[in-house]
């Protein structure tokens, strides 16, 4: 066949992960991602693809895309979120840059070499954009109970993260800590009551679960 002189080209603009701060995979929820002016707040119209792993890119044709490049300055920001979980974003400029987006020769499949055109800035197209989206934090409630009899709550028990500050249990045993739990895989809970003997559990946070529940038992003394 013989050669075309020029064709459309979808090109990979912005491209990177999203991965999630306590476990370092992607994030165990789906995840949004977008592509936003930062002086107008309007979205870019890219396409966009963001697949389970947590990588996406976003592609389009240059010259459609960021058509004054030449003469422009782009302020640009990539947004993401996930439902319980707090965003992250990523800032960066393109352009301007004169001569952008500029024809380059390419081998096209099945069409034979033809020219294309790309953006080839040094700082664009972004493939190293990575965002951290952290799970929201998560409250802790509960009740101290007695081991032996655990429909009867320890009034008073002081309830405290490890390192943290505490919080006393009421009249039935029932408390809540009044500070998100930290953002870990697992956090140390201690528990002390007068004439009982002092616990320490080990609590796993429910990030999907914006208030988690627990029950202490408490051992006489």
């Amino acid at each position: 066949m013989s050669p075309r002189s020029s064709t459309i080209t979808l090109q990979s603009l912005v491209s990177g992960r999203v991965r999630d701060g306590l476990l370092g995979g992607a994030p165990r929820a789906p995840v949004a991602v977008r592509l936003l002016d930062r002086d107008s707040g309007d979205e870019q119209p890219l396409r966009r693809r963001v697949l389970e792993d947590g990588t996406f890119t976003f592609y389009g044709t240059p010259e459609h895309e960021f058509p004054l490049v030449r003469t422009t300055e782009y302020r640009l920001r990539v947004e993401a979120s996930a439902e319980h979980y707090a965003p992250d974003s990523f800032d960066f400029e393109v352009g301007p840059a004169p001569g952008q987006p500029a024809l380059t020769a390419r081998d096209v499949p099945l069409d034979g070499p033809a020219r294309v055109r790309l953006f080839t800035l040094a700082q664009f197209p972004r493939r190293d954009v990575v965002l951290t989206l952290d799970p929201a934090a998560v409250r802790l409630r509960g009740r101290v109970a007695v081991s032996d009899d655990p429909a009867t709550g320890v009034a008073g028990a002081a309830v405290r993260i490890q390192g943290g500050p505490a919080t006393a249990a009421d009249g039935q045993g029932r408390f809540e800590l009044p500070n998100p739990l930290p953002v870990a895989t697992s956090v140390d809970l201690e528990v002390t009551a007068a004439g009982f003997d002092a616990a320490q559990i080990e609590i796993e946070p429910n990030f999907r679960e914006p208030t988690n529940s627990v029950v202490v038992p408490l051992k006489r003394s």
